[in-house]
């Protein structure tokens, strides 16, 4: 149940990232967004069910991946480029509240359970994600700024996250 809470929380940022930060339209036809809601339904199913074993976050990767091009409107490699971006560059907001996991488990003698400690963890990274969308709503000028910024230079924001 709770690698299937996760895929959900995981999916949110994933939308929050690309629809709230980096502007990307949603498609405008209905048939694409609820075949990518059934085919992600489908897919926590089989896992509640039957589940992936150790092959669940590789099969979930992909079906990221396919659901960009469902749901969001665009050309297929830009939304993908955008996507892989949004996914490296998370890491940004994820380092301090990894962080603050560490220090509460070292120095406050607080031991997480596996799974909880990755709930929290996606349940705190979705709430920054929520916060910094509602800030780059309030401002038009920031929007239009995001949607602005040519595609290479998310490429080449891509290919320097390999160096790094």
């Amino acid at each position: 149940m709770h690698e299937i809470i996760l895929q959900i929380l995981y999916e949110t940022e994933d939308i929050l990232c690309m629809r709230g930060i980096l502007q990307v339209e949603f498609a405008e036809k209905r048939g694409r967004l609820a075949a990518a809601g059934i085919l992600f339904a489908g897919m926590l199913a089989f896992q509640a069910v039957c589940g992936f074993g150790d092959n669940v976050v590789p099969v979930f990767m992909g079906l990221r991946i396919l659901l960009v091009p469902m749901v969001f409107a665009g050309k297929v490699r830009v939304n993908i480029l955008k996507f892989l971006f949004c996914f490296f560059y998370v890491s940004v907001l994820t380092d301090p509240v990894e962080t603050l996991f560490f220090i509460a488990e070292r120095h406050l003698i607080f031991y997480w359970r596996d799974q909880e400690v990755f709930l929290l963890f996606a349940l705190a990274l979705t709430g920054i994600l929520t916060a910094i969308v509602w800030v780059i709503g309030r401002h038009e000028v920031w929007k239009e700024r995001i949607r602005s910024i040519p595609v290479r230079y998310y490429a080449i924001g891509l290919a320097l996250s390999f160096c790094a």
